[in-house]
């Protein structure tokens, strides 16, 4: 029997943010493959086209995200444009024109970027070499193990985060751009958690998440989560933020405190307008102000 429990609260401020870790335009683009072209969605939830199974490694969760990029920098309530542009030329170099940019995902520990590149300028800055190509993607290396990324005209995929990469970050960038043109196993095909938890968030500029790879054993201790997801959107000079939390079984859900599970959306000045439980999903909507949204960064 599904169980549902539904909270609704008006503007009560609830304590600082718990353990929900930061992490996730729409343009019909296409990314080149080894052998042919596949269209991508080019939407909110293509990450799911970028992020290859992880099951064969040792891996215990994986993080995704989205950011309409150019919806943001075009909407007057957005106010950390500044930070913004700050990142981008921190990691890309100080040419770098995030004004190319139309939308970023999140792809586990990489992240790919749609709109207009010049790779060649990009490794210039950053002190990078040609290292080939991947089908229509060129390569670019610098130190073992250290950032690298792979560029087209439309799409610049980089591993931004190497550390601890156990495959080095030119086979993390090769199979990313893999999955993306169907030429290898996609995560969301593979496991239900991840499809399911995509299904759940609403749409918004900013998508964050991380799910386990091991749905049964969820994330440990008696708080058995194996999902956890939130989107972020401008409404009327405010920010609206819907999080989702996915149970490992109806049982964890229905033994979690709805309130407790809030605390992880929410920082001091937060008003929890509604928190509801169903089945093995916890659903949580919170409104703050615009400057409390958390990035996705490179």
């Amino acid at each position: 029997m599904i169980s549902r429990r539904n909270l609704l609260r008006q503007g009560v401020g609830l304590g600082a943010a718990g353990g929900v870790a930061s992490l996730a335009g729409c343009n019909d683009t296409t990314a080149g493959d080894t052998e042919s072209e596949t269209e991508t969605d080019g939407g909110p939830t293509s990450y799911t086209e970028w992020l290859s199974d992880p099951t064969d490694r040792d891996v215990g969760e994986v993080q995704f995200g989205y950011t309409d990029v150019a919806g943001l920098l075009e909407d007057d309530a957005f106010v950390k444009a500044d930070t913004m542009r700050e990142s981008y030329r921190d990691v890309f170099g100080e040419r770098f024109d995030i004004e190319s940019v139309a939308y970023s995902l999140t792809v586990d520990r990489l992240f790919v970027l749609s709109g207009e590149f010049d790779g060649s300028t990009i490794a210039a800055d950053r002190g990078l070499e040609d290292d080939g190509r991947y089908g229509e993607f060129d390569i670019y290396t610098g130190a073992p193990g250290g950032f690298a990324f792979a560029a087209t005209d439309e799409y610049l995929v980089a591993a931004t985060d190497p550390t601890g990469r156990e495959r080095g970050p030119r086979a993390a960038l090769e199979s990313a751009i893999d999955a993306a043109n169907g030429d290898g196993d996609r995560f969301v095909d593979e496991s239900d958690e991840f499809s399911r938890l995509v299904a759940e968030l609403p749409a918004g500029a900013v998508v964050s998440g991380t799910v386990s790879t091991e749905p049964d054993a969820g994330t440990g201790g008696n708080d058995r989560r194996v999902g956890v997801g939130t989107s972020q959107r401008l409404s009327d000079d405010r920010l609206i933020t819907g999080g989702v939390i996915r149970y490992a079984d109806e049982d964890a859900a229905d033994a979690a405190d709805l309130e407790t599970a809030a605390d992880d959306f929410t920082v001091e000045t937060a008003a929890v307008t509604e928190i509801a439980q169903e089945g093995r999903t916890v659903t949580v909507t919170v409104e703050t102000a615009p400057e409390d949204m958390t990035l996705n960064l490179p």
